[in-house]
Order: C-alpha cells, then sequence, then structure tokens
C-alpha cells in the first residue's frame, strides 16, 4: 500500500524535470508547489543548482516560503 502515495510523487518529479528540460517556466511554478508539499523541496533545490538552473531554484525557493 506504501506504494502508492509515491506514484503522484514520482510522476511529479518527471513532469518537473521535462519542463525543466523544455525550459517551461509556466510548469515549473504549478509543479513547485506540490513537490515542496511532498517535502522534495530540497532535494529539487540542490538538484536544480547542481545541474545550473538557479534561476529556477530561486522561483522554486520564494514559491515554498508562501
Amino acid at each position: 500500500h506504501h506504494h502508492l502515495h509515491s506514484i503522484p510523487v514520482d510522476v511529479s518529479v518527471a513532469a518537473f524535470q521535462l519542463a525543466l528540460s523544455e525550459n517551461r517556466t509556466d510548469a515549473l511554478v504549478r509543479l513547485a508547489p506540490r513537490l515542496a508539499q511532498a517535502r522534495l523541496g530540497s532535494s529539487l533545490l540542490s538538484y536544480l543548482v547542481r545541474n545550473n538552473y538557479p534561476e529556477v531554484a530561486l522561483l522554486f525557493a520564494k514559491d515554498h516560503r508562501s
């Protein structure tokens, strides 16, 4: 039963990475709060910084605070 809860998060992460690769900021803004709720905020932020997306990381961090 535990696996069922991780499916939406995995899909969100994949969608986030796809949007990132396509530079679709609108999709990133939409997905950020959902991923932050799933407590993936900090790991995604480090992923963004590591992969040279500091502007997206800032946008995500700003959204994460609200």
